[in-house]
């Protein structure tokens, strides 16, 4: 399916592996954002396709997609929380029953950058409500940009390399 780059004006959903179902993944961000001006694309699907405004992708690149996204729906595995804060955007996670993803789901919550849907579950009412809710404030993007700002003052790959070398051995 096509995807068609404007300016962040798309959810992009993709759920990994484990925490959601094919056949869920297919039907609730299909009754959830049934607007035809809200450009939906979900990846990992296993077949392409466009249901309305819904387009199902099994890979994209995500820095392609990201910057035209006004939220990122996701599984909050370690690189989909990171691919959001670096790109800015919003989260709404589902992290299923796996500790790490609930872990990392919180953090994004407790920082402001995202809603963590643990609780609620992964259906169209919750991902609905979820985007009223981070299209409602500026306050999540400013948090995503604010967390990216944070992360990128720590020094990345680098620091981390020099840590190891300093170590004693």
């Amino acid at each position: 399916p096509e995807f068609q780059e404007r300016e962040r004006d798309a959810v992009l959903v993709y759920m990994g592996n484990g925490s959601v179902g094919p056949r869920r993944l297919e039907r609730v961000p299909t009754e959830a954002f049934p607007d035809a001006s809200l450009q939906v694309l979900v990846v990992g699907a296993g077949r392409e396709k466009t249901v309305g405004n819904v387009s199902f992708a099994r890979h994209v690149d995500f820095s392609k997609v990201l910057p035209k996204a006004r939220v990122f729906v996701n599984h909050s595995g370690q690189n989909s929380i990171m691919d959001g804060i670096a790109y800015c955007v919003p989260q709404i996670m589902y992290p299923g029953r796996v500790f790490e993803r609930a872990y990392n789901a919180r953090s994004v919550e407790t920082a402001g950058a995202g809603i963590d849907l643990s609780d609620r579950g992964f259906n169209a009412d919750s991902l609905r409500a979820a985007l009223s809710t981070v299209e409602s404030s500026e306050r999540f993007q400013e948090s995503a940009r604010a967390l990216k700002a944070e992360l990128a003052s720590l020094g990345g790959a680098g620091t981390i390399v020099q840590g190891i070398s300093d170590a004693p051995r």
